[in-house]
């Protein structure tokens, strides 16, 4: 019996000592994101600091035989944009949120920028619908949202300060399963060739036109130097804030990305008017200084490049201007 019961013993170790079955790690599926910038032809648009038709970025997470995402569900995904690839959110009407939130969003088709579509294992479903332009809440700079079919997504965007004020936008708290996610925003919103996809056919306005004016809500970089990279991470719910990512750069084919091109096309020309506010010579005065950057082209949907912006501005006082320092407080 001693024997039988030491013979069991040993037995029940061994099998809490055997590893279990391995578990898939979670992530983006490797060669997955794919990002371009397209001419109405559809061609890629190259020209830097130009106005794209549309940007398309789409990505795909790693899954098993049965389509649902391996190690877990999506969390939050992170998508960090290149500098001077700008939205302006300025362009578009902005939709309040309590119009937005509900069951059905109730957002004027002059708010959506562009269309969205995720499939969704865990619902065995795939969504499509508007992405519109939000009212954000303070501090963000611009605020998208989606919903459809019970399925809603707020993007929140933000700029990296340290990295020449690139663009990040987080879409956290995903409410479903998603196991791939693909963006179309349009140029120029209210461009009347987007309306066979403007509105919601949850609501029966698609085809709607939108009463905004051709303001163009997209600019490419003013960059022709290297190609412009574009990360994609995310992290899942079994294990929060450990991101995975992957990066492809914008107009990447076959491995294969160039630069931007046409930077000598790009207009900069800034205007600078100051004045003392005394004409008295040798007194005390103070200086009238500013800095103009007419930037029509920011604006203007048949602009072949909008304006750059400066890197550095550096003011040179005339010959016996000087500052007395004792007048103003220092930094300490």
């Amino acid at each position: 019996m001693k024997a039988t019961r030491t013979l069991s013993l040993l037995a029940l170790l061994a099998g809490l000592a055997l590893p279990g079955a391995a578990q898939a790690d979670f992530g983006l599926a490797p060669g997955s994101v794919k990002a371009r910038a397209e001419n109405k032809n559809g061609t890629l648009a190259t020209q830097a600091s130009s106005h794209p038709y549309a940007f398309k970025l789409s990505f795909d997470l790693k899954v098993d035989e049965d389509g649902h995402t391996e190690g877990g569900e999506m969390r939050d995904v992170i998508i960090d944009l290149p500098p001077g690839l700008i939205g302006n959110p300025q362009a578009v009407p902005r939709c309040p949120r309590q119009d937005f939130e509900g069951t059905l969003p109730a957002c004027s088709p002059s708010t959506q920028i562009g269309v969205l579509r995720a499939i969704l294992p865990g619902l065995k479903t795939e969504v499509n619908g508007p992405l519109y332009n939000l009212a954000p809440p303070p501090g963000f700079p611009l605020q998208l949202g989606f919903a459809v079919a019970g399925f809603e997504s707020q993007q929140f965007a933000s700029l990296r300060t340290e990295e020449g004020y690139g663009a990040t936008i987080t879409a956290p708290n995903l409410p479903a399963e998603v196991s791939m996610g693909s963006a179309t925003v349009w140029g120029t919103p209210a461009d009347p060739s987007h309306d066979p996809e403007r509105g919601s056919p949850e609501q029966d306005t698609l085809g709607s036109s939108s009463d905004a004016p051709l303001i163009p809500f997209l600019t490419l970089p003013a960059d022709c130097s290297q190609p412009q990279p574009i990360t994609v991470k995310a992290d899942s719910k079994l294990n929060p804030g450990v991101f995975d990512e992957e990066s492809a750069f914008l107009n990447e084919l076959g491995g294969k990305a160039d630069p931007l091109a046409g930077c000598e096309a790009v207009p900069f020309d800034p205007k600078i008017a100051s004045q003392p506010t005394s004409k008295l010579a040798s007194n005390p005065s103070g200086l009238e200084f500013e800095t103009k950057l007419p930037n029509q082209g920011l604006l203007n949907k048949g602009a072949t490049a909008a304006e750059t912006e400066p890197e550095k501005v550096e003011v040179i006082l005339p010959e016996g201007v000087s500052v007395n320092p004792s007048f103003a407080e220092g930094i300490s």
